[in-house]
């Protein structure tokens, strides 16, 4: 099977390449470091759970718009725009448990299932073997990080702490709260 990187080049770019615009709105969220590699336009998606689903432009949980699967090298950010919103959520690899592929006749459906995440991704037929490729990809990344934890956490609370505030899990604020704790 050929490799993510050598299929992306052979497919329609309007599917592989993210407008300018979006990789703007995209940046300030990107951490220190941080570097796409890959990003792949949906057809659709549903948020079963660990999202916001009270974003203008989306009902039910269905975000409508240009919807963006983007692998980073740190995480898995989900980018959606509709009419009036710009959305983005980001899961650890670590956090995620499984993908599934749901091979369609005209779409394939790809289900990413974690702690506190339920997606369903819907994608053209015609990228089928991007879509498989890119599955390959994140679940080779979800058994990497679940294969190395954090080595640091169980020596050093406090350096696990600012390791989790490095890869975005926790904010300042919640970083400083847990930094009391340890300290108390």
């Amino acid at each position: 099977m050929e490799t993510f990187s050598s299929l992306a080049g052979r497919q329609d770019s309007r599917f592989v390449d993210m407008p300018e615009s979006y990789l703007l709105r995209l940046r300030p969220y990107l951490q220190p470091g941080e570097v796409i590699e890959a990003s792949v336009r949906s057809w659709g998606l549903t948020h079963f759970e660990g999202s916001n689903i009270n974003v203008r432009g989306s009902s039910r949980g269905r975000q409508y718009g240009h919807a963006w699967l983007v692998i980073s090298n740190m995480r898995l950010l989900m980018v959606s725009k509709g009419f009036m919103s710009f959305e983005v959520r980001t899961f650890q690899f670590r956090q995620l448990s499984s993908i599934e592929i749901q091979e369609g006749v005209m779409d394939d459906v790809l289900i990413l299932s974690g702690i506190g995440v339920k997606e369903r991704w819907v994608f053209r037929r015609k990228i089928r073997d991007l879509t498989k490729a890119l599955s390959i990809v994140i679940q080779n990344r979800i058994t990497h990080a679940t294969d190395h934890p954090v080595a640091s956490s169980e020596t050093d609370p406090l350096k696990a702490l600012k390791l989790r505030l490095a890869k975005g899990e926790i904010n300042e604020e919640e970083f400083e709260s847990l930094k009391r704790l340890l300290q108390a």
